[in-house]
C-alpha cells in the first residue's frame, strides 16, 4: 500500500465511526476487532507523564 491508500482506508473508517457514532451503536462496535481495549482520555497513569513533556514537577 502506498501512502495514498492509507489515507484512502483511514478516511473512509473514519467517515464509517462517524455515521455510526451519532445513531448506530452496533455499526460503530463492528469497526473493532473482538479484543479491542477502551481507554479513557486522560488515564490516571498517564498525567505524571504529561506533567513530565510540559517540564513540570510532581
Amino acid at each position: 500500500m502506498n501512502l495514498d491508500e492509507v489515507r484512502q482506508v483511514i478516511d473512509e473508517a473514519n467517515r464509517k465511526f462517524s455515521a455510526a457514532a451519532s445513531k448506530d451503536y452496533a455499526g460503530m462496535a463492528a469497526l473493532y476487532t473482538e479484543d479491542a481495549k477502551v481507554i479513557p482520555k486522560m488515564p490516571r497513569f498517564c498525567r505524571p507523564m504529561r506533567r513530565l513533556f510540559r517540564g513540570g514537577r510532581r
